[in-house]
């Protein structure tokens, strides 16, 4: 579901109850959802906040989702060391 007081915020709901807040808005044509926190952890007006920096951060070139996807790839500790 989407925010209707603000372009950006939409919450999931899954079968079994549990609520996630997420920051939406289209990048190049493709929709980029970035997982701001679950709620009642964070509420609606502090989700609003978090997904308005998230459309200026895209609007200005920064893709955050891009980020963290950049980072997972990255070398860790257990890549580096192998286990024996």
């Amino acid at each position: 579901m989407y925010d209707t007081k603000s372009p950006g915020p939409a919450i999931r709901v899954t079968p079994n109850g549990s609520k996630t807040f997420y920051g939406y808005k289209k990048v190049n044509g493709r929709p980029e959802r970035i997982r701001i926190g679950g709620f009642p952890e964070i509420k609606v007006d502090r989700t609003r906040d978090q997904s308005a920096k998230l459309v200026a951060d895209i609007s200005s070139g920064i893709n955050p989702a891009e980020a963290k996807r950049k980072q997972r790839g990255e070398l860790t500790l257990g890549k580096a060391i192998p286990e024996k």
